[in-house]
């Protein structure tokens, strides 16, 4: 077992090992996005303990002496604090920096993990990327769990995260039982190189295994027979799909020997759609720094433009494109942007506009601005361009967002523009509660959009903020923002005691016939886990007149533990 505790983990403790949370009893209230991530980095157990969820320590047994060690600790910080922009504009700049750091991994893997709730797409590559470059990382099993769940769930919206993480904290034990299966292998070139890891099928097929070994053996030579055996296993149709991208990793040593036109030659078409992928990627990494470079940029640029080839296959030659053209890119990134009939396709297109710095930003901003405010678009594609807005350097004017926020009838759109108002007023604190109440108190908002703006609010963490969210969960007619603010009242950990008292208070003027309040404050009294709230839960426990209530009670003060909690525990025992 590694020195950490890996983030799906945290996910299942959450649910677990928590005061009173299980799987079965753990109310799920809609959330954010951000309220999901902080539960997993920072959740409290049993009281006065904490998860360490950190790499260990996090940096305790680090070499502190590697150059990158200040700047990656920095960006590590920056995502638990949930500030995603700042955090993978600083882990791009680790990775770039210091290519042969012992950080390097740790940096890519939180860069990807920070793409996943708002850019899945691009989330899904930055994960492939990093199981090819690092096959020997500790992260690598956390990396395959979570591009399995990004691959096989739609995207999440910052509302409906809170409950997707409960409903998925079991998933922790089918990861374990689906990893013991995989059962992924590492080898190396000679230079350090990685070679493709081999996969589920050609462990299912001790044959197909020991060849790909084989192939591994040789590709260690880098002689010229082996490299016509690696260019024959590439170009042969009838080999197994396992047997030509192990071909077609090793072969990116020989740049040398004519690897662009292989490369080339798949890119161009392959009847297996994953080599035309992978084709397209080595193309440009073997193209970017040769005289090729041209030529790269001419077919990228027509495979993208290309309505008629798989929609995987354009992405991969759009984010090729990057590599290869210092600015011409940006003709094929718009036209893409603003009419391509493929959605997928679209908002990648936009998220490499939101990337391409050699591009001007007076150009990228006028294209995405004009996507952003056009409601004749579809809503996911919106929003996409307000998140690209984001990567842009230059600030844009917080008013933009703002407007959108509080005017745009699509919610998707209003929830990724109350993101991006937040991100874009981050040293404003009071401006940011003014808005962020005027938001929260109009009821004809949706739901689902006050409680992404409440989780705004919670982060301020502020005693006006903590006022406000007391009174909605007092007096809110919508149970559903009742229930959220609650939750994160639960949250908050600066005043833990004084929360509890609040909390407390809460629950005792909270109507019988409100029982989803109920229980989920009981939760949050559960979750703080001191000896006042063990009494509360006592009490609760004895006189209490819901049955149900007293059931929860009791289970919670069984996983708070200790003398306190058994010795009530006790009582109730010998009641008769």
């Amino acid at each position: 077992m590694t020195m950490r505790l890996s983030i799906a983990c945290v996910v299942c403790l959450m649910f677990v090992a928590t005061p009173g949370i299980s799987v079965a009893q753990a109310p799920s209230p809609s959330l954010s996005r951000g309220a999901a991530v902080s539960a997993r980095l920072t959740t409290p157990v049993i009281a006065g303990t904490t998860i360490q969820t950190t790499r260990p320590g996090a940096f305790e047994g680090y070499d502190q002496d590697d150059p990158a060690y200040a700047e990656y600790k920095a960006a590590y910080k920056l995502v638990i604090e949930e500030k995603w922009e700042e955090a993978r504009k600083k882990l791009q700049e680790v990775a770039k920096k210091y290519p042969k750091s012992k950080y390097v991994d740790d940096a890519k893997y939180w860069y990807a993990y920070s793409l996943r709730f708002a850019y899945k797409d691009e989330a899904i590559a930055a994960y492939k990327a990093f199981l090819k470059q690092f096959p020997s990382s500790n992260y690598y099993d956390d990396a395959v769990a979570d591009l399995q769940r990004l691959q096989q769930q739609p995207q999440i919206k910052y509302a409906e995260a809170q409950a997707y993480a409960a409903s998925r904290a079991a998933e922790q034990y089918e990861r374990a039982a689906r990893l013991a299966v995989a059962g992924r292998e590492r080898m190396e070139l000679r230079e350090g190189r990685p070679v493709i890891a081999p996969t589920r099928s050609d462990r299912e097929d001790p044959k197909l295994r020991m060849r790909i070994e084989a192939l591994y053996a040789l590709a260690r030579s880098k002689n010229k027979e082996t490299f016509g055996l690696l260019q024959e296993t590439v170009l042969d149709t009838t080999q197994p799909q396992e047997m030509r991208e192990a071909a077609l990793y090793a072969i990116r040593q020989y740049q040398d020997e004519g690897v662009w036109e292989i490369y080339s030659r798949l890119a161009r078409g392959d009847g297996d759609k994953r080599i035309q992928v992978e084709a397209i990627h080595g193309m440009a990494a073997v193209a970017k720094d040769s005289g090729n470079r041209a030529n790269a940029y001419s077919l990228l640029k027509q495979i993208a433009l290309d309505r008629n080839r798989d929609a995987e296959a354009r992405r991969a030659a759009l984010d090729a494109l990057r590599h290869v053209s210092e600015v011409g890119e940006y003709s094929v990134l718009a036209e893409i942007a603003r009419t391509d009939p493929d959605k997928r396709v679209q908002e990648f297109a936009i998220y490499c506009l939101g990337q391409a710095d050699r591009v001007s930003e007076s150009k990228r901003l006028a294209v995405l601005k004009e996507i952003a405010l056009d409601r004749s678009r579809s809503g996911e594609v919106r929003a996409a361009a307000l998140r690209s807005i984001l990567q842009v350097k230059r600030a844009v004017d917080e008013e933009f967002y703002l407007e959108i926020a509080k005017n745009e009838p699509d919610r998707s759109v209003q929830e990724t523009a109350i993101y991006a108002y937040f991100e874009a007023t981050k040293d404003e604190p009071a401006k940011q509660f003014k808005t962020l109440r005027e938001l929260l108190l109009d009821r004809s908002k949706s739901s689902e959009v006050r409680q992404a703006v409440m989780h705004k609010l919670a982060a301020l963490d502020s005693d006006d903020a903590i006022h406000l969210l007391v009174q909605l969960a007092k007096t809110d007619p919508d149970e559903g923002i009742q229930v959220s603010a609650i939750y994160q009242l639960g949250r908050l950990g600066k005043k833990k005691e004084k929360m509890l008292e609040t909390l407390i208070g809460i629950f005792e003027s909270t109507p019988t016939d409100q029982r989803r309040s109920l229980e989920n404050l009981m939760f949050a009294i559960a979750n703080i886990g001191s000896d006042k709230a063990v009494d509360f839960l006592a009490r609760v426990a004895k006189t209490g007149d819901d049955y149900e209530l007293r059931r929860r009670a009791v289970s919670y003060l069984g996983n708070i533990g200790g003398e306190k909690a058994r010795s009530a525990l006790v009582e109730i025992l010998r009641e008769k």
